[in-house]
């Protein structure tokens, strides 16, 4: 699995187990965030992830209680601030996603927690089960992997671009521009180079997500191979080529650039040796 939120040094296993990760408000305070999976072992086959196909280890799934009052503890024992939650996919998208606002109404009903959570929607939800998702989470997300449906085909195969990915965004970012959803908002994340994608590619669909899908940020996680998968072979994706792509978003999202004033290679590449802004700057001395 792939993480945006720092360092790896700076992650801390429980006594229990649980990886708990620092995450960063808009203020630069780092709070720890418990980052868990609903259930191990996918039922779907995307080529990058080591849960595809039921995982390469025995599987687990824990039920909405035993999250929730597990959560509850870390919380009353100062170790986490909020909960990222998400899921491999068992017993279908429905099914998966129910255990999951099960969870989070536990949270906020039985034990009250008013704190942040954020709630992966889960691609073939129900367009009920993403409204319920707004009415609970704190922040919500559909993870694209892919910039185009092209792209996506490729690497996740089981996923269906319009329908399962852009839908429910789509379905959120009306809430979003209706006053209906107004809290952290949505996001999304792109895996870098298992499609085999150019950062224009990448760029055009972070675009596209801060113009019409309302979204607070994009996250680039940049593909690193995994043993027993279908890119295990694969060379990993230089961090640098992430670090650029952060970048260049910096310059759409909070400096009104726009798509045209990035600058590509002829290959559609992002220079991996100079910052996207020099670049700007010395074609605009």
């Amino acid at each position: 699995m792939s993480c945006s939120c720092g360092p790896a040094q700076h992650r801390q296993r429980g006594d229990d187990g649980l990886w708990i990760y620092p995450a960063a408000l808009p203020s630069g305070q780092r709070v720890p965030m418990l980052k868990v999976l609903q259930s191990s072992g996918c039922e779907r086959s995307c080529i990058y992830c080591s849960e595809r196909c039921g995982g390469q280890g025995r599987t687990a799934s824990l039920a909405p209680d035993q999250l929730a009052t597990a959560f509850m503890e870390l919380k009353r024992g100062g170790r986490v601030f909020g909960l990222f939650l998400s899921s491999a996919i068992r017993g279908g998208a429905v099914a998966t996603m129910d255990r999951m606002l099960a969870t989070a109404e536990l949270l906020r009903r039985r034990h009250a927690f008013r704190g942040y959570i954020h709630l992966k929607m889960i691609p073939g939800s129900r367009p009920d089960q993403i409204d319920r998702a707004m009415a609970l989470a704190t922040r919500v997300s559909v993870n694209m992997e892919a910039p185009t449906a092209t792209h996506l085909a490729r690497i996740a195969p089981g996923k269906n671009w319009n329908e399962q990915i852009l839908a429910p965004m789509r379905q959120v970012a009306r809430a979003i521009e209706r006053g209906q959803f107004a809290r952290a908002g949505q996001t999304t994340q792109l895996v870098v180079g298992a499609a085999g994608e150019a950062d224009r590619d990448v760029m055009g669909a972070a675009d596209l997500g801060y113009r019409d899908l309302k979204l607070a940020r994009v996250y680039y996680s940049a593909m690193q191979p995994i043993p027993g998968t279908p890119v295990a072979e694969r060379a990993p994706i230089p961090f640098e080529r992430e670090h650029r792509l952060y970048q260049a978003d910096f310059l759409l999202r909070s400096y009104g650039f726009s798509l045209d004033e990035i600058h590509f290679d002829e290959a559609g590449a992002l220079p991996l040796h100079t910052d996207p802004k020099t670049l700007w700057a010395q074609h605009h001395p």
